[in-house]
């Protein structure tokens, strides 16, 4: 390459500079506008299923311990003392709790994180510990609590292919289907029997005396 062939890609690289700079400029306020828009509306969402929350929500668990007495395992749990409703992951196809790293191995390590909407707003649960099939061995994990902001949130549970706001919408939805489809409504219908059954009772045996 000659001295004029150099010091003309140098002019092009030159040229081309300028547009690359302001291109992705221009790429990181889309980027920018468009979290807090999803931040907005996730902000939105948490707002409009408060009244139901509690009727949704359950206790995650923190922690977990699997060991042998003898022959057999037994379990050891501790529960959040909050309740929330998981709004990570694939709904149709995950429980709350941590993943497996190799999960066709014999052992490996627990890992990952969830976010669980709660009353007082956005925690995320980092799972790590261990696991073994090998009989005589444990397994436990622990999970680490942290507060999310909704822009924390869309950042980091944001992918290429769905946004936050979406998974977060697909969970609750599912959660409020499955509450107003069954949950509380046969709850309900079973106390209000048993509060008829007891009535009834009461007035059999006061007309006994």
């Amino acid at each position: 390459m000659t001295i004029e062939q150099i010091q003309g890609g140098i002019e092009q690289l030159r040229d081309l500079v300028p547009g690359v700079a302001k291109a992705k400029e221009d790429l990181d306020a889309a980027i920018g506008s468009r979290r807090a828009a999803e931040a907005s509306l996730v902000t939105t969402m948490i707002e409009a299923v408060k009244p139901a929350l509690r009727a949704m929500a359950t206790r995650p668990r923190v922690s977990q311990r699997v060991f042998w007495v003898n022959a057999s395992t037994e379990e050891e749990v501790t529960r959040a003392a909050w309740a929330g409703v998981l709004v990570t992951g694939d709904p149709d196809q995950r429980a709350a709790g941590p993943d497996e790293d190799y999960p066709r191995a014999n052992s490996g390590a627990y890992e990952g994180a969830e976010v669980f909407l709660t009353s007082d707003g956005l925690i995320e649960l980092s799972y790590k510990g261990h696991w073994s099939r090998w009989q005589g061995a444990s397994s436990q994990w622990e999970a680490t609590e942290t507060r999310l902001t909704a822009a924390e949130f869309v950042a980091q549970y944001s992918t290429p292919s769905q946004s936050a706001a979406e998974i977060m919408l697909a969970h609750l939805a599912k959660a409020l289907k499955a509450q107003s489809e069954g949950g509380m409504v046969k709850q309900t219908a079973k106390a209000q029997a048993t509060a008829a059954k007891f009535v009834s009772m009461e007035v059999l045996l006061r007309g006994a005396r």
